[in-house]
């Protein structure tokens, strides 16, 4: 009986030997990915590092948000950073090619649902209105969210000029490398602002004392 048990052991080791290795990618269909966000490029896409650090490129699903350079682009951009920006979040992820990052070096990004402690982000996003539900493979829920949203002239929602996404950026098309780079300039100029705000509570008070 012995062994019996060893020479299945030992097979067993063997046929693992002859797996595909699963560290090959990160992440895979229908699989949560956990990282930590280090760049909002937009108010549905964003760099996070996961614990191998690796450098993922996410598109949140559902969601089209306006573009940077669009009314409204940097205030979701802005909402989205302060929720998920240096935090850890989980992200249940669908795999799928990008066109308008193909300048990506991996020419791919993950597409999913981001959660941060138990808030739907995607679902926060059209509520407050600073998104709209993608008009592709949309649930109902999430067109629901939107209408609720436009009812009550939430966010973008003031504006009843306010263009979906898609047709802004046929006309004012931008690569990733660009759109990265305004959204660092602009976090820049969010850290200097914060720091200027600081040091003049600080004056304020040590006069006051």
């Amino acid at each position: 009986m012995k062994g019996w048990i060893a020479r299945f052991v030992v097979a067993l080791s063997i046929a693992s030997c002859m797996l595909p290795a699963a560290h090959a990618r990160p992440w895979t269909r229908q699989n949560y990915l956990t990282c930590r966000v280090t760049l909002v490029i937009s108010g549905n896409f964003f760099l996070c590092e996961s614990a191998n650090g690796r450098e993922n490129l996410v598109r949140m699903a559902d969601i089209e948000a306006p573009e940077p350079t669009q009314p409204y682009g940097e205030e979701a951009r802005r909402y989205l950073r302060d929720l998920i920006w240096q935090n850890k979040i989980s992200i249940k992820v669908r795999d799928q090619k990008d066109e308008k990052y193909e300048n990506n070096e991996n020419n791919d990004y993950v597409l999913g649902e981001i959660y941060y402690r138990k808030l739907n982000v995607n679902r926060e996003m059209i509520r407050q209105g600073y998104a709209w539900a993608n008009r592709k493979n949309t649930s109902s829920i999430y067109l629901r969210i939107e209408h609720d949203a436009h009812s009550f002239g939430f966010g973008l929602w003031h504006d009843v000029e306010a263009r979906y996404p898609a047709e802004f950026r046929r006309e004012n098309p931008m690569d990733f490398e660009d759109l990265k780079k305004l959204a660092q300039e602009r976090d820049e100029q969010i850290e200097n602002e914060a720091a200027s705000q600081k040091s003049r509570n600080s004056s304020k008070a040590q006069t006051s004392r």
